[in-house]
C-alpha cells in the first residue's frame, strides 16, 4: 500500500513530460536579478583592489630588500673612497702599482734567477 500512495505522490508532484530536473517552468523574478547583479558587483569590486593591493605589497618588499642592499653597498663604498682618499694610501698605490718614485729616489727592479738545469745523460738499458 505505501509503495502505491508513494507513486501516487510522485505523479502529483511532477507534471507528465516534464523532468524534476527542469524546474516549474517560471523565470528568476526581476528583483532577484537585480539583488544577483548587486551581489557579483560587489565581490568584483572587493576582489580588484585586494589583487591590486597583494600586487603592490610584493613590489612594496621588493623594492625595500633592493634598497636596503644599494644603502650598504654605500655604506661601503663611502668608506673605501674616506680610506683611498689619505695622502698614504695614494702615494702607496702610485708606488706599487705605477713605480712611481719621490724626487731624488732611484728605483730598482730585482728580477728573477734564472736557473740552468743539465739533464743526466739517458741511462743505457741493457736487455
Amino acid at each position: 500500500m505505501k509503495a502505491k500512495d508513494a507513486s501516487l505522490s510522485w505523479s502529483k508532484r511532477v507534471a507528465p513530460g516534464r523532468s524534476r530536473l527542469s524546474g516549474d517552468g517560471r523565470s528568476p523574478s526581476p528583483l532577484s536579478l537585480v539583488i544577483l547583479m548587486v551581489v557579483m558587483a560587489g565581490l568584483f569590486l572587493a576582489i580588484m583592489p585586494v589583487r591590486t593591493y597583494l600586487a603592490q605589497h610584493r613590489t612594496e618588499v621588493s623594492v625595500s630588500h633592493r634598497l636596503s642592499d644599494l644603502n650598504r653597498e654605500n655604506k661601503d663604498l663611502s668608506t673605501q673612497i674616506a680610506r683611498l682618499s689619505t695622502s698614504a694610501q695614494i702615494e702607496n698605490i702610485a708606488r706599487s702599482r705605477y713605480g712611481l718614485v719621490e724626487p731624488g729616489e732611484r728605483s730598482y727592479v730585482i728580477l728573477p734567477t734564472t736557473t740552468t738545469t743539465t739533464a743526466a745523460p739517458a741511462a743505457r738499458v741493457h736487455r
